[in-house]
């Protein structure tokens, strides 16, 4: 389909809700002067962002919810995911006419934004965060979605650097992938922390010793267990100078709880789940973030703690590790299987004084912003369509 050089370029994004972390993506592109934004949701408005809710145009698009289990194979767990049969969506893009279509995902709603975007003879963009440890659990029908839809899409924009590796080994060309920024507010979790007294706060929180934060969903995925397996494993002289905050909650809380007082490990307290408003005390009071998760895509608390000054001690099934971990001097990446060196490197930070610095963690996540993402999806937009002079409109 072609458009004139004064036409906007109608875009259609195909999600499930809009997250806080993507809204400044989302309102940045709305109110470029060349774009028509539309973000087709498949849950009910209310599930996203308040602000989203407000400022962007968002349609809730029906469909029939579903319910599949995936076995994460690098551990005897499965994990509960909600995909939907996207019954009205064919409908709603149809009625909105777009120039190009970005999916967010490799199942149902991104085959049936690939067929709107063929009968309408416009562009499919696939907007993927997969990562090769998490590919390596899903099931046989999101194979085959795959095989279907890779090969169908013009471009892709591809969140991390692992999300690129990815579809390269799906043998996508380099020229066809995007890189995208995952990426929270920076400038928030810095100032949040520049605001607060440590010593306030440790005498607040009656922490002692080098203080180990961890923040998630209590769920065995989260690899909580394996580290206090791993805490255990230090001295008690180690364990009784030093401190372990647990933030977050979730079906493996009693369970997690339970082990600490059986192995009797002191100064290691749950503190229930905070707000993004509460949350940047216990970063401030923190010396230390791990990060023990045996399977995420990314990791966005990576960035929080980084932006909020501290040193990382990453799991290597954290899509994060490898852009903000590995090379940086801003942390450590292990295998939360491997207790034994898991227990090493705790040891190592329990006792040893770093030369990390909240400037330096600070400076390895400052890459990764919004304005990154915003501009690597108009370099897309202006690839697929170079005839409008996207310069003039500036």
């Amino acid at each position: 389909m072609k458009l004139k050089a004064n036409d906007n370029i109608r875009i259609a994004i195909v999600t499930n809700r809009i997250p806080i972390y993507r809204f400044p993506i989302f309102k940045s592109l709305q109110e470029c002067p060349w774009f028509d934004l539309c973000i087709f949701v498949s849950m009910p408005v209310s599930a996203s962002a308040p602000e989203a809710q407000r400022e962007l145009k968002i349609r809730y698009s029906r469909g029939l919810n579903m319910r599949i289990h995936t076995r994460r194979r690098t551990r005897n767990t499965r994990q509960v995911e909600l995909p939907q049969l996207p019954v009205k969506l064919p409908f709603d893009l149809l009625s909105y006419r777009p120039d190009v279509i970005i999916s967010g995902e490799f199942g149902p709603r991104s085959l049936c934004a690939y067929l709107v975007a063929r009968i309408r003879g416009i562009p499919f963009v696939l907007w993927s965060e997969e990562i090769a440890e998490t590919a390596a659990n899903i099931g046989v029908a999101q194979r085959l979605l795959r095989k279907i839809l890779l090969p169908k899409a013009n471009a892709f924009l591809a969140w991390g650097k692992p999300a690129v590796n990815y579809l390269k080994s799906r043998n996508i060309p380099d020229k066809n992938i995007y890189y995208c920024a995952q990426a929270v507010n920076n400038h928030y979790w810095k100032s949040q922390h520049d605001q607060y007294d440590k010593s306030t706060l440790r005498h607040q929180y009656k922490v002692i010793g080098k203080v180990f934060i961890l923040v998630g969903r209590l769920i065995p995925l989260k690899g909580i267990d394996l580290f206090l397996n791993a805490w255990a494993g230090l001295s008690s002289e180690v364990q009784r100078n030093n401190s372990v905050l647990i933030v977050g909650n979730g079906e493996q809380e009693q369970f997690l709880r339970k082990m600490v007082s059986k192995m009797g490990i002191p100064n290691v307290r749950f503190v229930g789940y905070k707000t993004m408003d509460e949350l940047p005390k216990y970063y401030s009071v923190a010396d230390v973030f791990v990060f023990p998760t045996l399977g995420d895509v990314w990791g966005l608390v990576i960035n929080e703690a980084l932006a909020s000054g501290l040193p990382v001690l990453s799991s290597k099934y954290a899509g994060a590790s490898q852009d903000l971990v590995e090379k940086s001097g801003c942390g450590e990446i292990f295998d939360p299987m491997d207790i034994g060196k898991f227990t090493d490197i705790l040891k190592h930070w329990c006792l040893n004084d770093t030369t990390v610095s909240a400037e330096d963690c600070q400076a390895a996540v400052g890459p990764f912003n919004f304005d990154a993402s915003v501009k690597a999806i108009t370099m897309l937009l202006q690839a697929l369509y170079p005839s409008l002079d996207i310069d003039r409109k500036k």
